[in-house]
C-alpha cells in the first residue's frame, strides 16, 4: 500500500530506522541483523495498514449492506400498509372514511380505489377548519410546512454538498460515507468554510419559512378567536380567586363593580362536588348495566339474571339493576341540592375557580385583560376551554404537587437513559448470527427497540400530569405531553444514540481524559450517521401503520357483535391519545423533521430519507386527520406553535453541533467564527419568535374596531356549569 495510508507508528518506526542509519555516501553494508530489522519493521507496516484498510472497507460493506436491508424491509412495509389500507377502507368505511359521509362529502371521491390519496393532496387548512377544528387542520398544514422545508434543504445537499464531499474529500471513502462529512480529510483548505455557509444557509431557510408559517398562522388564530360561539367567546376563567371573593354573588358584585352594571349574566364557581361525583358514577353504572341486559335480550330473546354477590342469590337483572338506579337518584337528588343551597355563603363548597359570562364579547375581551389585585398569583385570567372538555376535578385543587411531578420526570430521564444507550448499542453488543439476515438485524435492531420503548413514554407521561399537575382540560394535557415528550426525543433520539454507538470505548477516553469530553462527543455523531438513517427509514413504517387504525378496527368489530352498528362505532373512537393523540403526534413530527435538518451537514443521504419521511406524513395525516378520525378539542393553535418553536430551537442544536466539528476540523478559525455568528443569530430567532408575535388573544385596538364584539346575543347555549349540578 502506499506510505500515505500507513498509520502514524508505522512512519515513525521508519523514521527512527532510517535516523539511524548512516548517510549513503558512507554507509557500509549493513549487518545481516539490521537488514532483518529495518525487512520487519516494513512488514509490520504494511500488514498493520492492510488490516486497518481491511477493516474500514469491511465496515463501509457493512453499514452500506444494512442501510440497503432496512430500505427494503421498510419500503416493503410501507407497500404493505397502503395496499392493506386501500383494501379495508372499502370493506368498513366507517372506521376508515366516516367523514367522507358527514360534512366533508363534497370532497370524497370513494369510488376509486386511490382516491383517498387524491383526497389528501387536495385538502388545505382553510377548507376543513371549521369541520376538524384548527389544531387538527394545522397539523396537516405542519406536514406541508415539513415537506416544503425539507425540500428546500435536501437539494443543495444532495446535489452540491454531497458531491462535493465525494469528489473532493480526500479520505476515498465511496458511496453513502463517501457523500458524508467523514470523507472530508481534518484541516481542508476550503471545504470546511463551504460548510459553515451551508449551515448558514440552513439556519437562514428554516427561520425564513418558519415566521412566514407563524404569520399566516396569526391570520387563522384571529379568525378563529372572532368567530368563537358563545358561551365560550363571552367567557372568561378566573383562576386563584381570594377565598373573600369565593361565591357566585360576591362574584358578580366584583366584576359589575369594575366594567360596569349589568356586564356579568352568569357565574359559576367551581364547587367540590367528590361524593356527588361517586353517587352519580354509582347510577350510571346501574344504567349501563341495565342497557346491556336489554341489548342482551333483544339478542337472545332469554330475560337475563344477576348474581349479587359470590354467595348471594340470583335476581333479575333488569328489577335489580332498576332499583339500584333509582336509589342512587334519591341520593344524588338529595346531595345536588345541599350543595346548591351551600354554595350560597362564601367559601365552603365553592372552590379557588370560576367561569364569568359577560354580556359580550367585548367585556369579555376587556376583563381578560386587566390586573385586579397587587398579587398577580391571584384573580389569574384565561381564555376558557371549550364547555365539555373542561376538567372540572383538577379545577378544584390547586398544583401543590407540580414539585413531585417535576422530580419523578426528573427520575424518569435518569433511569431510560442508560436503556436507551444499549438499545442503541444493541446490534453490535448482542451477540446474534443470522447469516444472510444479519444487515437487517444491524439496521432495525437499535432502531425498533428505541421506537418501541420510547412509545411507552407518553402513557407514563399522562400518569404523572394526571396524578401530579393541575391542567384545565385533556387538550391541556396533550400539550403538556408534547413539550415534554419532544424534549425526552431530543435526549433519547438525537443526543444518546450517537454515544451508544461504541459507549465502551467512549466512556474509557472520556475517563481518562474528562477534560476533551465535549470534543469526544462532537467526533461521536459523524460516526453514528447510520443510525440515523436507520431510524428516519423506521418512521416510514410506522406512518405508514397508523393509516390501518388496527386497534380501532378491532374494537369496532367485537362492539359491532353487541351493540348497533352506529353505536359500535362511537365506542371503536377515538384512537389512542397518548401515542396517538395530539400531543405525542406533534412532538414525533417535530422529531423526525429535525432529524434531517440537524445532521444534513454531516450525512446529506439523512436529508432524502427525512423528504420522503415528510412525504408520507403528509400523506397519511392528510387523510386520517381529515377523513377518519373524530374532532378533537382544540386550543386554538397551541401546538402548532409549539412544532415551530421546536424546529427554531433545533436550530440551534444545529449551530452548536456544526460550529464544534468545525472548529475540531478545520484548520482555520473562520469557519468557526461563522458558526458563532450562526449560533447567536438562531438564538435571537428563538427570542423574536416568542416576543414579536402576539397570538394569544385580540390587543384592545382590535376590540374596538371590531364592530360584532359589542353585539349583545340571546345565547341558546347553557353557560359554564359542573355536569354533575346540572339537573337531570
Amino acid at each position: 500500500l502506499p506510505y500515505c495510508q500507513m498509520p502514524n507508528f508505522a512512519f515513525v518506526s521508519i523514521f527512527i530506522c532510517c535516523l539511524f542509519c548512516p548517510s549513503h555516501e558512507a554507509r557500509p553494508e549493513p549487518a545481516i541483523g539490521q537488514a532483518n530489522l529495518i525487512q520487519s519493521f516494513l512488514v509490520t507496516a504494511n500488514r498493520t495498514a492492510s488490516n486497518v484498510e481491511l477493516k474500514k472497507l469491511a465496515g463501509d460493506e457493512a453499514e452500506l449492506s444494512s442501510l440497503l436491508a432496512g430500505l427494503q424491509a421498510n419500503s416493503v412495509l410501507c407497500c404493505a400498509c397502503l395496499v392493506a389500507f386501500t383494501i379495508l377502507s372499502k370493506l368498513y368505511p366507517l372506521v376508515y372514511s366516516a367523514n367522507c359521509f358527514g360534512p366533508l362529502s363534497s370532497r370524497a371521491s370513494v369510488e376509486s380505489t386511490l382516491g383517498w390519496m387524491v383526497q389528501s393532496w387536495d385538502t388545505t387548512t382553510d377548507d376543513v377548519v371549521d369541520v376538524i377544528g384548527l389544531d387538527s387542520a394545522l397539523m396537516v398544514e405542519f406536514c406541508s410546512f415539513g415537506l416544503r422545508l425539507m425540500t428546500m434543504v435536501s437539494l443543495p445537499m444532495l446535489f452540491i454538498a454531497g458531491p462535493l464531499n465525494s469528489l473532493y474529500g480526500g479520505r476515498g471513502l465511496t458511496g453513502i460515507q463517501g457523500m458524508s462529512m467523514r470523507n472530508v480529510l481534518e484541516g481542508h483548505h476550503w471545504l470546511y468554510l463551504f460548510h459553515a455557509v451551508i449551515m448558514a444557509f440552513v439556519i437562514s431557510i428554516a427561520r425564513s419559512e418558519v415566521f412566514k408559517t407563524k404569520e399566516r398562522f396569526l391570520v387563522r388564530r384571529l379568525t378563529w378567536i372572532k368567530r368563537m360561539t358563545a358561551p365560550r367567546s363571552n367567557t372568561v376563567l378566573v383562576e386563584n380567586v381570594p377565598e373573600d371573593y369565593r361565591s357566585e354573588e360576591r362574584l358578580v358584585h366584583f366584576f359589575c363593580e369594575i366594567l360596569g352594571k349589568d356586564v356579568v349574566t352568569a357565574v359559576s364557581t367551581v364547587k367540590f362536588t367528590e361524593d356527588l361525583e361517586k353517587m352519580i358514577m354509582k347510577r350510571d353504572a346501574a344504567k349501563a348495566k341495565m342497557h346491556e341486559a336489554e341489548l342482551q335480550f333483544m339478542k337472545d330473546g332469554i330475560r337475563p339474571s344477576w348474581q349479587t354477590s359470590f354467595l348471594g342469590p340470583v335476581v333479575d337483572c333488569f328489577e335489580h339493576f332498576r332499583e339500584e338506579a333509582e336509589k342512587q337518584e334519591e341520593l344524588v337528588k338529595a346531595e345536588r341540592a345541599r350543595i346548591k343551597e351551600a354554595s350560597s355563603s362564601t367559601g365552603g363548597v365553592n372552590g379557588y375557580s370560576a367561569f364569568v359570562t359577560f354580556a359580550s364579547k367585548k367585556d369579555a375581551a376587556i376583563a381578560s385583560k386587566m390586573q385586579y389585585g397587587e398579587n398577580p398569583a391571584e384573580w389569574v385570567i384565561h381564555l376558557p376551554p371549550e364547555p365539555s372538555t373542561v376538567r372540572w376535578g383538577d379545577l378544584r385543587q390547586k398544583n401543590i404537587l407540580g414539585w413531585v411531578g417535576c422530580v419523578l420526570i426528573v427520575m424518569l430521564y435518569i433511569c431510560c437513559s442508560p436503556i436507551c444507550i444499549a438499545i442503541s448499542n444493541s446490534a453490535s453488543a448482542l451477540p446474534v448470527d443470522i447469516g444472510r439476515f444479519q444487515p437487517l438485524w444491524t439496521s432495525l435492531a437499535p432502531t425498533l427497540g428505541l421506537t418501541l420503548f420510547l412509545s411507552f413514554l407518553p402513557t407514563v407521561l399522562l400518569m404523572i400530569f394526571n396524578s401530579c399537575f393541575a391542567l384545565r382540560t385533556d387538550a391541556m394535557a396533550q400539550h403538556e405531553l408534547q413539550v415534554w415528550y419532544f424534549w425526552f426525543q431530543i435526549v433519547f433520539v438525537l443526543f444518546l444514540p450517537a454515544l451508544g454507538t461504541d459507549f465502551k470505548s467512549f466512556a474509557n477516553e472520556v475517563y481518562k481524559t474528562p477534560h476533551v469530553a465535549a470534543g469526544l462527543i462532537v467526533d461521536k455523531f459523524p460516526e453514528s450517521m447510520s443510525f440515523f438513517n436507520d431510524f428516519m427509514m423506521l418512521q416510514w413504517t410506522v406512518v405508514c401503520m397508523e393509516l390501518l387504525r388496527y386497534v380501532n378496527l378491532a374494537k369496532f368489530l367485537v362492539f359491532r357483535k353487541l351493540y348497533p352498528v352506529e353505536e359500535a362505532k362511537k365506542m371503536a373512537e377515538p384512537e389512542d391519545q397518548d401515542f396517538y393523540g395530539m400531543g405525542a403526534r406533534s412532538a414525533r413530527l417535530t422529531i423526525n423533521l429535525l432529524v434531517g435538518l440537524i445532521f444534513c451537514s454531516l450525512s446529506p443521504s439523512v436529508t432524502l430519507l427525512a423528504l420522503v419521511d415528510s412525504l408520507l406524513q403528509r400523506l397519511v395525516y392528510g387523510y386520517l386527520i381529515v377523513f377518519a378520525e373524530t374532532k378533537k378539542p382544540e386550543l386554538g393553535g397551541h401546538f402548532f406553535v409549539a412544532s415551530l418553536r421546536g424546529i427554531l430551537q433545533g436550530m440551534v442544536m444545529y449551530a452548536v453541533l456544526m460550529t464544534g466539528v468545525l472548529i475540531r476540523k478545520s484548520s482555520s478559525w473562520l469557519p468557526g467564527i461563522i458558526g458563532s455568528a450562526c449560533i447567536l443569530y438562531s438564538v435571537i430567532a428563538v427570542i423574536q419568535f416568542d416576543t414579536l408575535f402576539r397570538w394569544d388573544g385580540l390587543s384592545l385596538k382590535e376590540v374596538a374596531e371590531d364592530g360584532t364584539m359589542s353585539a349583545t346575543k340571546a345565547i341558546a347555549a347553557k353557560p359554564y356549569e359542573q355536569p354533575e349540578m346540572i339537573d337531570d
